[in-house]
């Protein structure tokens, strides 16, 4: 597929991917980086992707793999980070308690 047929079919690819990140995530903000990111390595392949290829069906595969690859990303921080949780216990002191345990 050459850059100007990739270019004429961009913006149908670019509204399914939004629509499966949409599903995904339920979220406008994660649905519009993951179609970017999608768009990116669709970019990227363009050149090696055949015209008799179901390029939509492709689109919405590269699509679901961003859309795991940022869950598996956020995932992986969250736990990487925090390694505690805190919470605050309100007790009948002055001050409220502030409790930390090991995440399990």
């Amino acid at each position: 597929m050459t850059q100007s047929e990739f270019e004429h079919i961009a913006q149908e690819l670019r509204s399914q991917m939004l629509k499966v990140a949409q599903d995904f995530f339920g979220s406008q903000d994660d649905a519009e980086d993951v179609a970017q990111d999608a768009m990116v390595q669709l970019w990227h392949y363009c050149e090696r992707i055949d015209s008799g290829r179901n390029v939509s069906g492709l689109a919405v595969r590269v699509a679901k793999n961003c859309c795991v690859n940022l869950y598996r990303k956020r995932q992986s921080d969250t736990r990487g980070t925090v390694p505690f949780v805190t919470t605050i216990c309100h007790s009948t002191r002055r001050w409220p308690m502030l409790l930390i345990t090991r995440r399990k």
